[in-house]
C-alpha cells in the first residue's frame, strides 16, 4: 500500500496537468459549436465538395458536424489522442523511472516481491487514468449541457467518451 500511495503522489502533478489540458481542449473546441451549428447548411455544402478520400482521411464521411454529438465525435478524436499520449507516458514511466533514478536496486532489497512492486505501480497508473477519464466525462457532460441547442442522447455521449478509457487502459499496459 505504501508503494501504491507513493506512486500516486509521484504521478499526481502529471495527472492534474493532463486533466486540465484535456478539459481545456474540450472547452476550446466545443466553444466553436454554436457558430458551426448556425451555419450548418453552408458547412454541409463545403463538406460535400471535398473528395471522398479527404473525407475518409479526416473521418468526416459519416459525421454530421451540425449536430452536437456529431461535432463532439469529431473533436473527441483529438481528445482521445491526448489521452493516449498520457497513457503511453504513464506506461513507459512505470518502470523506467526506477532504472533511470537507480531506485530499482533499493526496491528489490526490500521484503517485497517484484510482483508486488509492479502491481502497485500498475494500479497507480490505472488509478490516474481512471481519475482522468472520470473527471473528463463529468466536465464534458457539463460543457455539453451549457452549449446544447437541442436535446442529445446522453447514452451515446457516454459511449463515445468511455472509449478513451479503454484506449488508455490498452496503451498503459
Amino acid at each position: 500500500m505504501n508503494m501504491y500511495m507513493q506512486e500516486l503522489k509521484f504521478y499526481r502533478k502529471s495527472t492534474i496537468i493532463w486533466i486540465c489540458s484535456i478539459i481545456g481542449i474540450i472547452i476550446l473546441m466545443m466553444s466553436l459549436f454554436p457558430s458551426f451549428s448556425k451555419d450548418a447548411k453552408q458547412l454541409q455544402i463545403v463538406l460535400s465538395n471535398f473528395p471522398e478520400s479527404v473525407k475518409k482521411a479526416f473521418s468526416m464521411s459519416s459525421l454530421d458536424l451540425s449536430s452536437l454529438l456529431g461535432f463532439y465525435g469529431y473533436i473527441f478524436s483529438f481528445v482521445a489522442l491526448c489521452g493516449a499520449i498520457q497513457a503511453m507516458n504513464l506506461g513507459l514511466s512505470i518502470l523506467s523511472a526506477e532504472t533511470r533514478m537507480k531506485i530499482a536496486d533499493f526496491l528489490l532489497t526490500k521484503p517485497v516481491t517484484r510482483y508486488q512492486i509492479i502491481t502497485s505501480k500498475l494500479l497507480a497508473a490505472v488509478t490516474c487514468i481512471g481519475i482522468t477519464n472520470f473527471i473528463y466525462i463529468a466536465a464534458s457532460s457539463i460543457i455539453l449541457q451549457f452549449i446544447k441547442t437541442e436535446a442529445y442522447r446522453y447514452k451515446l455521449f457516454f459511449m463515445i467518451s468511455i472509449t478513451m478509457l479503454f484506449c488508455n487502459l490498452f496503451l498503459c499496459h
